[in-house]
């Protein structure tokens, strides 16, 4: 697991492997959408991102339902880590 240098909101140190549940800010007249999803380094582009569910919107061209989010991409804010992928797989079921 690797330190992302990143804390959640409650100050907790986020690593590669947490599962986060953070809100996705949308359009501007859409509300806040709740996500869960898991850190992950994404060596191409060299940034720690989120993968999240994005069954709502179809699948994306590689026939994925979910899509990794860079932790600092506009949409994703007010990170919480409530678990793992080790210790916690059923959370993101």
């Amino acid at each position: 697991m690797q330190f992302t240098g990143l804390k959640d909101k409650n100050g907790k140190d986020i690593w590669s492997g947490d599962i986060v549940r953070c809100a996705d800010l949308g359009p501007i007249d859409m509300p806040l959408i709740q996500r869960t999803g898991y850190v992950e380094y994404e060596p191409n582009n060299g940034t720690f991102g989120v993968w999240v569910d994005w069954t709502e919107f179809g699948t994306s061209n590689d026939g994925e339902a979910r899509a990794l989010w860079p932790m600092g991409h506009y949409r994703l804010s007010e990170f919480e880590v409530i678990g793992n992928i080790h210790e916690n797989p059923d959370l993101l079921a």
